[in-house]
């Protein structure tokens, strides 16, 4: 690990997942946020093991919860387990109360479910140091980092067999960084008929229209290590950081490299939306005194894990019937881990997975000093605006 600690308000959990595996990691990782502690334990970059004092988050409750064993036995073999001085797994195969295959099931599943957690949190701290301890390096029981990730995919609800298949698949392919947003063909075609120009500002403006191309210029952006500390939050802010040669070439790669949407008509209809919501955004919190462009791109957005999801469900050619019930179900928690895999603002996190329940969200805005009258006149114009920039 290049930065071993530091508030996950600048760092994800994902990225720093991802650190851990591409530079083959050995240590514990340490999850801090209102006095709720989480060690994950990682050997050669895998994600083997997780320790939580949440309540519901310790092997025995959640064992005790599933109906593997009572309350009083629980405590009994804990007891047992510390007398003895080894794991309280190993205690557990050891007395045959489990075998190894329904153990190592009930520890993914509380891996996951303490992990999708961990991944919601917007605070707290992280630090990673080499230690591994031998219970845990030697312990019998191992779990993997897809296990635990796909859980961020279903909110922590008792997944059917049926959707296990698919819902790991979305997740290898995000955690793996093999899926990239579509690009639609008539962005790219006016794209192309910029690049004979060396101005920059016009391909700047139709990047921060484009959820694909915002999603993905703060993405290459918060991936290096000296922007880990402090990653831009909205195009206009990278603008104001780097060159705009050097954004335009970002853009450029993606605009050569990307794929085209498995339904291009729905996909410019959304991102339409979204900038019709970006646009409205703006001039709340202009008028709110908030900062106006993390509100345009957190608007912009919000509905992001529908494309994607139109994108990851349309390469499994699943029918039309299941693919409207699994966008439904799945788009928020989808949407908001790309958010955390590109390192994007907590704020822009927030929206995704909260916007249909903002109570949930961990800020409020006092509303008093909105105009309605005049973003209600402004509505016609923001429609215009949105409706002109996805015009063929």
């Amino acid at each position: 690990m290049q930065i071993t600690q530091g508030p996950l308000t600048r760092i994800s959990l994902p990225e720093i997942l991802r650190q851990c595996k591409l530079q083959q990691s050995t240590g514990t990782l340490i999850l801090n946020r209102a006095g709720i502690e989480k060690k994950l334990y990682f050997k050669q970059g895998k994600l083997v093991y997780i320790a939580s004092n949440k309540s519901g988050e310790r092997l025995a409750e959640f064992l005790v919860h599933s109906g593997d064993l009572t309350k009083s036995w629980a405590a009994f073999l804990l007891k047992d387990s510390q007398r003895n001085g080894i794991g309280f797994t190993t205690s557990l195969l050891k007395k045959k109360i489990l075998n190894e295959k329904h153990l190592g099931r009930s520890v993914s599943h509380l891996a996951a479910k303490a992990v999708a957690d961990a991944i919601s949190w917007t605070s707290g701290s992280f630090e990673f140091g080499p230690e591994l301890p031998q219970q845990v390096s030697r312990g019998p029981i191992k779990i993997t980092e897809e296990d635990v990730i796909s859980a961020a995919l279903h909110n922590g609800e008792e997944q059917r067999s049926a959707d296990e298949d698919l819902i790991r698949t979305i997740a290898q392919k995000i955690v793996a960084c093999s899926f990239y947003m579509p690009l639609l063909p008539a962005v790219v075609a006016k794209l192309e008929e910029l690049w004979r120009t060396p101005e920059s500002a016009e391909i700047l403006q139709i990047a921060r229209t484009d959820q694909a191309l915002t999603v993905h210029v703060l993405r290459v952006l918060n991936a290096g290590d000296h922007s880990l500390q402090n990653p831009c939050s909205s195009l206009k802010e990278a603008e104001g950081r780097y060159p705009g040669a050097h954004l335009s070439g970002i853009i450029r790669a993606k605009a050569v490299t990307a794929t085209r949407p498995h339904q291009p008509d729905t996909v410019a209809l959304l991102q339409q939306q979204a900038l019709g919501c970006a646009l409205l955004a703006e001039q709340i919190a202009t008028e709110l005194g908030e900062d106006a462009q993390l509100a345009y791109t957190c608007a912009l957005l919000h509905n992001v894990g529908k494309v994607a999801l139109l994108q990851l469900l349309g390469d499994e050619r699943l029918q039309s019937g299941n693919l409207h019930a699994q966008i439904n179900k799945l788009h928020q928690n989808t949407g908001a881990l790309l958010a955390r895999r590109g390192n994007l603002h907590s704020a822009v996190y927030a929206t995704i997975r909260h916007y249909n329940k903002p109570d949930a969200a961990e800020e409020n805005i006092n509303f008093g000093q909105l105009q309605i009258d005049s973003l209600l006149a402004n509505l016609p114009l923001i429609d215009e605006l949105s409706a002109a920039a996805f015009s063929s």
